[in-house]
């Protein structure tokens, strides 16, 4: 009976197990039909929304957009409208380069939105410049500066001129030669600066001078200053004549009188023209004398003689001295070299036979004998104007430069009356050290080893007499005449090494009186300098 009972209770398990794996197989069928996706209620309220209300035109400045169904944000099937062309935005925000009003609205589910405006306004271009004034000289330069909403946008801007629209402006600067006003304003995508005026103010450029008339007499100068501005920039100019002759410097003499007009050049600008009066000056020229000196280096009473002709001449620009030595027994010393006998022949018209003598213009001799008083000496050298009592007939200007070896020197003569003149000259030079005889305060003859020889002829126009000069012609009254001479210094034996930069030349002019030739005038110049004519005050 028990065994039954459980072989009962065995399949009624079975059974249950079976029930259970029938139920569980049939809710696993392909073909059980599933629950249906419930539907999502259409909006009652849909809702734009932004995140600022006014952008900046740029491009850049980005409004944003969020959309609301029943207050809850939606993104997906959300489309937003731009009112103005209807055009819709591929995305949920928005951005311009135009300036302007904008109106957007939103749809979802085929419900459209309420309406929202966006204002884009203009950026802010702003055109500044670092100097409001410049000078009109091409070369004063204002610099401008573009700004777009604070960015520095000059590389990119363009700068227009209302005066000349078709005048742009290049690497944002500005510069002129013409006085004015300018007026500039700026463009930077199509967006429009403010407007800017720059001053070009006109450059003075000033020629004056120090003085607004001279003498003709080749002597009383006029210089001149150019400023620009104020500013001193002389020595940049150059000075012209009316008509377009260039001067060698800023200053002007002449012997013509009559008046001048200048202009001078700057930079390449021209300055403003001036007159200067050149007054007529009756020609009186300052008389100078010509003293050829007689010396000798073994001649203990030469210089004595030497002393004596410093103290009446030295003192005066009158005098132009000589001192030719003399080659022989007398004189062998390198002084004498390549003028020996010409110092004979001046010997000669002095009427002496060994120095110290000399002769004043060729035809006034003088001498130092032991018995010589200093009164006696002065009244020689008087006695070349005292006997003669005239004015000199010529003036003499000379202009001289050294060249390889040459003196090469032009010369100017002019004639207060109508005659016929003739022209020599000497080069004589200072500070020879040489050995000299002399004596000392008691009267012994003593050699002196460093004595300082000056005014040593050493060249003189080869191929013509200093007595009667090389023949100039006739000059006619108030009028000049121009001459070029040229020593070659290397066709005279010195004896010596001769340094130019210790030399003169001294000139003189001639003219007949009672069938002689006399030193009308005379004048000395540096071997590299200028001399010009010397008026009587």
């Amino acid at each position: 009976m028990k065994q039954t009972t459980n072989y009962k209770l065995r399949f009624l398990w079975s059974i249950l197990i079976a029930f259970t794996i029938y139920i569980t197989s049939c809710s696993d069928s392909d073909n059980s039909i599933p629950e249906p996706t419930p539907t999502p209620p259409t909006p009652v309220s849909l809702k734009i929304e932004a995140d600022k209300s006014i952008i900046k035109a740029n491009g850049n400045d980005t409004v944003k957009f969020i959309v609301k169904a029943d207050d809850i944000e939606v993104s997906t099937s959300v489309k937003i409208f731009l009112q103005n062309d209807s055009t819709v935005l591929s995305k949920m925000d928005f951005s311009t380069k135009e300036a302007g009003a904008y109106t957007f609205y939103a749809t979802y589910d085929g419900v459209k939105s309420n309406e929202i405006n966006i204002e884009a306004t203009d950026i802010p271009i702003l055109l500044s410049v670092d100097k409001e004034t410049i000078k009109a000289n091409n070369k004063d330069i204002a610099t401008f500066t573009v700004t777009a909403d604070g960015e520095d946008v000059s590389a990119n801007a363009v700068i227009t001129m209302i005066e000349s629209p078709d005048f742009i402006i290049s690497e944002a600067s500005f510069f002129t030669q013409n006085a004015g006003s300018y007026t500039f304003y700026a463009t930077y995508d199509d967006n429009k600066s403010n407007e800017i005026s720059i001053d070009a103010s006109e450059v003075v450029l000033l020629l004056s001078a120090d003085k607004s008339s001279i003498k003709a007499d080749n002597s009383d100068k006029v210089s001149f200053t150019v400023t620009i501005d104020g500013e001193n920039v002389t020595a940049d100019s150059e000075l012209y004549l009316w008509d377009d002759t260039k001067l060698d410097a800023l200053s002007f003499l002449t012997d013509e009188a009559g008046s001048y007009t200048f202009y001078a050049v700057y930079d390449g600008e021209k300055t403003n023209e001036i007159s200067i009066n050149a007054t007529y000056v009756n020609l009186v020229f300052q008389m100078q004398h010509c003293v050829i000196q007689i010396a000798s280096t073994i001649c203990p009473n030469c210089p004595k003689l030497t002393n004596e002709i410093e103290k009446y001449t030295g003192n005066k620009s009158i005098y132009n001295v000589v001192a030719l030595h003399p080659y022989g027994r007398i004189c062998n010393s390198a002084l004498a070299g390549a003028l020996a006998s010409t110092a004979i022949q001046f010997a000669e018209i002095a009427g002496i036979s060994s120095p110290p003598a000399g002769v004043i213009d060729l035809h006034h001799p003088f001498y130092l004998y032991p018995t010589t008083t200093q009164s006696r000496m002065k009244d020689q050298f008087n006695l070349s104007t005292m006997a003669r009592e005239r004015i000199a007939e010529t003036g003499i200007a000379i202009q001289s430069n050294v060249n390889n070896g040459n003196i090469d020197f032009t010369v100017k003569v002019k004639s207060v009356n109508t005659n016929e003149y003739r022209f020599f000259a000497f080069v004589v030079e200072d500070k020879i050290i040489h050995s000299q005889r002399s004596y000392d305060e008691n009267n012994n003859s003593i050699l002196i080893k460093d004595y300082e020889h000056n005014n040593v002829g050493t060249y003189m126009l080869e191929g013509e007499d200093p007595l009667t000069g090389v023949n100039l012609g006739e000059i006619q009254s108030g009028k000049e005449i121009t001459r070029t001479y040229s020593i070659n210094t290397s066709n005279f034996n010195t004896k010596r090494e001769v340094n130019l930069d210790n030399c003169r030349i001294v000139a003189y002019t001639l003219r007949e009186i009672g069938g002689k030739y006399y030193i009308d005038n005379a004048t000395n110049c540096p071997v590299n300098g200028t001399v010009q004519y010397l008026y009587k005050k």
